[in-house]
Formats: structure tokens, C-alpha cells, sequence
């Protein structure tokens, strides 16, 4: 740092360069030790105010290396005498560690300390102890953000599905059905829709009340369920009333599944119902419809005809596809 000082004129241009610096300590010595002149941050060192008197020695703050050993180096020999860590500080207290070098400049010396090691090796603990506590911190609003994620994630899945059931809700289902639409219509490739409604239910609920007709809302829904593909979704569409939307699918093979539903209510019979349980079913497949919610309509036609013809039965969109009752 003090490299080139050609004159004790030089080392007090730059003791007044640094006077302010308290990261950086320079100090001037005379022959005998004595503490010329001493910038802020060697005063802080010593526990100085920045415009208090100097001490008249310097020798007993200056604990490694001794001050004679350098005072004693010829009067022609000058230029850096030492370099390396520098030990000051009052002797009844702690002392501070620079690294720093010792000119011998015009019978005097230039102390030039670099930074304190001390001081340095502490804030390097500080900021290590700020990095782990800032770490810990992100672990934590990643642990808070998952904590979020999935509880945002619980909420959309509530909003979607069916309290009583289990089943997908009308929203779910009205979702996938534009997404199928939009597929479908780029793609041209089919997929079909089955609406399906309990036979009587109103007069289960009349005649054994809510909790019966709960419970066969509840087995009717996890027999549907059973008997569909991953990939379909089976939703409540409201009363007693349930949608299966099946992708990729066309109307021949849709009426083939909406036969084996219907088979697979047969014989339903919760404790306590005089009667089978069972149900109608209407069938449609995308033909190029206008939207998702033509083909639901469809679908829904073809279960308003097996209502007409007598309930319990799948009627196809086209009445070619009409099946008997199992």
C-alpha cells in the first residue's frame, strides 16, 4: 500500500490521504518511538477519540514486533523493514491483529495496516452465522410455499369434487368437458359423454328419507366409479343425476360402457329399500357440435327417451343404439 514512498514528506501526504479511514491504520513514529501522528483508525485501535491527544510513546501499545528491534535497524537503511502481523493495543486488554508493513522512513516508521484480522475474521463469522440464519430463512419459505402449494392444491380439489359422493363436482366436469371439446375439434378424434339418473329417487327420499337416498348416492357413485377407465371422470351433475366423460371414445363403444354401468347397479338394493335401485342412461359422442355442452344435451336427450320408454335402460344418441334393460 505504502510502496514507493521516497520521503517522510510522502508518508505524511499520505497519513492525510487516510486520516479519515477507519478501515485503514497509519501511523507515524519518530526515533524514539514516540507517536507523531495517527489517522482514525489507528485511534480507534487505542481507544482514542478521532481529535483527542496522542500518547507520548507508543511503545507500550505496540506489542509485536518491538518497536526497538525496528528503531534499531541502521539510519541508512531504509524503505520496508517488516511485513506481516501486527500486534497492538492496550497490554490490560485484549490486543487487535493487523496485517500490515513497517517503513523505515528519514530516522522515523510508517506502520500501514491492511485490515484488521481480527475484526475480519470476525465479521467472517458474522456474515457465515447471517448465511446459515438466510439459508434457514429460505428453507423456511420454501417449506411455507409448499405448505401453500398443496394446501392451495387441497382447496382447488374441494372446490372440485362432490362433498357427498366423493365424485367430481358440475365445475369439474364442465372444465374437462372444453378441454375435450377444444381436443376433439383439433384432433378429430371423438370422445363421448353418458348421463345417467336414478330411477325414483325422489320417492326414496320421500318414503325413507335423506340419509337412505344418501347412501344410495354414495353406492351408486363408487359403482360408477369402479367400472370406468383411469382416464374417465365420473362426476355428480347435480341431484341424483351423474355425467361420465369418457376421451377418446366414439358412440359404439360409449353405449358398451354405459351397458356395463347399467349392469353394474343391477341388483342394488341398500338396507332397508323395499325395491332395486337402478337407473337410466342416455349416450352421445362429439359429431362436430358447436361446444362441449351439445353433446352433454345429447347425451341428456337420449336420457329423457329412456325415462319415456319405460326407465331403467341406455339409449343411445342414435336410436339405433338403444339396448334393452339388463
Amino acid at each position: 500500500m505504502a510502496a514507493g514512498l521516497a520521503s517522510a514528506r510522502d508518508c505524511a501526504r499520505l497519513l492525510d490521504c487516510l486520516r479519515g479511514a477507519r478501515a485503514v491504520v497509519v501511523a507515524l513514529l519518530d526515533e524514539t518511538g514516540g507517536l507523531r501522528d495517527a489517522n482514525a483508525g489507528f485511534r480507534r485501535l487505542l481507544g482514542l477519540a478521532d481529535d483527542g491527544p496522542l500518547p507520548d510513546a507508543c511503545a507500550p501499545y505496540f506489542l509485536a514486533p518491538r518497536l526497538a528491534e525496528l528503531l534499531a535497524v541502521l539510519p541508512d537503511a531504509e524503505g520496508r523493514v517488516y511485513a506481516g502481523i501486527l500486534n497492538i493495543g492496550d497490554p490490560e486488554r485484549a490486543d487487535v491483529s493487523l496485517l500490515g508493513s513497517i517503513y523505515r522512513k528519514a530516522g522515523g516508521l510508517l506502520l500501514v495496516g491492511e485490515y484488521d484480522v481480527v475484526e475480519l475474521g470476525e465479521l467472517n463469522t458474522r456474515i457465515l452465522s447471517l448465511n446459515e440464519q438466510l439459508a434457514e430463512a429460505q428453507r423456511d419459505l420454501l417449506r411455507a410455499n409448499r405448505r401453500l402449494q398443496e394446501n392451495e392444491a387441497r382447496q382447488r380439489a374441494l372446490s372440485l369434487t362432490d362433498f357427498l359422493t366423493g365424485l367430481a363436482n358440475r365445475r369439474r366436469i364442465e372444465e374437462r368437458l372444453q378441454d375435450e371439446f377444444l381436443r376433439s375439434r383439433r384432433s378429430a378424434r371423438p370422445f363421448a359423454v353418458i348421463m345417467s339418473d336414478i330411477d325414483h329417487f325422489k320417492l326414496i327420499n320421500d318414503r325413507y328419507g335423506h340419509a337412505v337416498g344418501d347412501r344410495v348416492l354414495q353406492e351408486v357413485a363408487a359403482r360408477l366409479g369402479r367400472n370406468v377407465r383411469d382416464c374417465d371422470l365420473v362426476a355428480r351433475w347435480g341431484g341424483e343425476e351423474f355425467v361420465v366423460l369418457l376421451p377418446e371414445t366414439d358412440l359404439a363403444t360409449a353405449v358398451e360402457v354405459a351397458g356395463r354401468l347399467h349392469t353394474a347397479l343391477a341388483g342394488l338394493q341398500p338396507a332397508g329399500v323395499d325395491w332395486p335401485v337402478t337407473a337410466s342412461f342416455g349416450v352421445a359422442a362429439y359429431a362436430a357440435d358447436a361446444d362441449g355442452y351439445a353433446v352433454v344435451r345429447r347425451a341428456d336427450h337420449g336420457l329423457y327417451r329412456a325415462k319415456e320408454a319405460g326407465r331403467n335402460r341406455v339409449v343411445a344418441d342414435d336410436p339405433a343404439g338403444t339396448l334393452p334393460p339388463g
